[in-house]
């Protein structure tokens, strides 16, 4: 006898990691484009303390191959091998990628996703997306195809919606990091024009204040951790929104006996100034902040590089009931 498929709340692609009982499968089999790719839910779950709804993104094996030929991919590939904006360009590109937030709307109320899990089934390396592939063995989908499994928690806030309530899925993408170019700052004044690989605009930076910060001064830093960053300040026209962009120092910073200071050491919120300490907020109130990575000597030259955020796809609602 064939065992019963079981989906909990308290549960993941991977298992179940709580104690609750299992959910009533509803099949609502939603096919639907969303940024000009396909997408399908075939099955919400009703339990006692929310919504469980899996849902697929369909991928072209040629579109997969086309994204790992051009970053010279294979199954053992992991980052070591990348510097961070390769990772984030190849983040950006992955057609499998599907970084998503999701809401349920029903019965005049909204709820926002608790969690999710998610794996990956491809047809090119079919040793690895175990989770995936026993997702789509379960609802009878193509495995000829490559395909982004998604598994949402969305708790009920309230009482659990009846039979007769209409169900929305609202989903939206999150913003991914797309890199972009890099730029010396020496003085004030110094300018670069650039053009925003988002929206292919193109766009001065202008320096309007660079400065040597230190931590020597303060007890908690330690005699072998490097004391010394850069502060930047620049004004950029056309203005582009601070979710939009983000300046960092992409050089890595010297390194303490233990381990290597991470960059782009911007969470520091107190510094010390040459008259002593001084406190200083992350952001100027006008134009873009970044602080470099820290090191040992106060003479060196940050590699400043900026980040965009693009959104990959607009909002959307899908009826599911």
């Amino acid at each position: 006898m064939e065992k019963k498929y079981k989906v909990f709340y308290q549960g993941s692609l991977y298992g179940h990691f709580g104690r609750d009982r299992a959910g009533k499968e509803i099949a609502v089999n939603k096919s639907f484009t969303w940024g000009g790719e396909e997408w399908l839910v075939p099955s919400v779950y009703f339990c006692g303390k929310g919504l469980v709804a899996d849902m697929f993104k369909k991928v072209s094996v040629d579109s997969f191959r086309e994204f790992i030929e051009k970053f010279g991919l294979d199954e053992n590939s992991d980052c070591d091998g990348f510097s961070d904006e390769q990772q984030a360009e190849i983040e950006a590109e992955n057609p499998l990628n599907g970084d998503i937030f999701a809401s349920i709307q029903f019965g005049g109320r909204k709820s926002d996703m608790e969690f999710s899990s998610s794996d990956c089934w491809n047809p090119l390396f079919p040793d690895s997306g175990d989770a995936a592939e026993a997702l789509l063995d379960r609802y009878g989908l193509d495995k000829s195809f490559c395909w982004l499994a998604v598994r949402m928690s969305i708790p009920w806030r309230g009482r659990k919606p009846k039979k007769s309530d209409s169900l929305t899925l609202q989903l939206r993408a999150e913003k991914i990091p797309v890199p972009g170019v890099h730029f010396k700052a020496n003085c004030p004044g110094d300018k670069t024009e650039f053009i925003n690989p988002v929206t292919g605009k193109t766009h001065i930076l202008t320096v309007m204040d660079i400065k040597r910060q230190s931590l020597a001064q303060f007890p908690h830093i330690g005699k072998d951790e490097p004391k010394f960053f850069t502060l930047l300040r620049v004004d950029i026209s056309p203005e582009i929104s601070k979710d939009a962009l983000l300046i960092t120092d992409c050089a890595e910073g010297d390194r303490t006996h233990k381990r290597p200071l991470p960059r782009n050491t911007s969470a520091i919120g107190i510094i010390g100034g040459a008259d002593g300490p001084t406190v200083i907020i992350s952001e100027y109130e006008s134009g873009h902040t970044a602080c470099s990575s820290m090191h040992f000597e106060p003479e060196y030259e940050p590699d400043w590089c900026m980040t965009f955020y693009d959104k990959p796809r607009e909002d959307i609602e899908v009826e599911l009931i």
